[in-house]
């Protein structure tokens, strides 16, 4: 810190994480051996830095950028299939796809350092991922 003359630096600016998010789930059997079922999720997240505390000149230089709010808000969602074969026995299979809101390390921590700095990205986008399964 010597080089820098030792001055106060917030890695994590005090950040927080405000969400709300609404699901639902509808399933329906569709005769004696098939069952369909559909889940829907509609989130909205909202973080902030403390702009007094928060290294804007770093997020400027590394991501164009001095915002220190973001919203985010994001519908995820699966649906799946089973068919019975037998009373012991049942086929099933299901696609989904999920959203992460990213954390306020991956988004505002901000670390100047001589060498290599360490910072985040206030504008990442939600990580978002889908999958597909199948069973016996």
């Amino acid at each position: 810190m010597a080089p820098m003359s030792y001055r106060t630096q917030y890695s994590i600016p005090d950040v927080s994480t405000d969400s709300f998010g609404l699901y639902g789930l509808y399933g329906r059997e569709i005769g004696p051996r098939l069952r369909f079922d559909l889940a829907a999720r509609l989130d909205t997240a909202r973080t902030a830095a403390d702009s007094g505390q928060a290294n804007t000149n770093l997020y400027f230089a590394y991501n164009g950028t001095r915002t220190t709010r973001a919203t985010d808000t994001y519908p995820s969602g699966s649906a799946r299939m089973r068919y019975k074969l037998s009373e012991a026995l049942e086929l099933n299979a299901g696609i989904g796809h999920a959203v992460r809101v990213a954390d306020p390390v991956e988004k505002f921590f901000a670390l100047q350092r001589k060498g290599t700095d360490w910072v985040g990205n206030p504008s990442l986008d939600p990580s978002r991922n889908t999958g597909l399964d199948a069973g016996i």
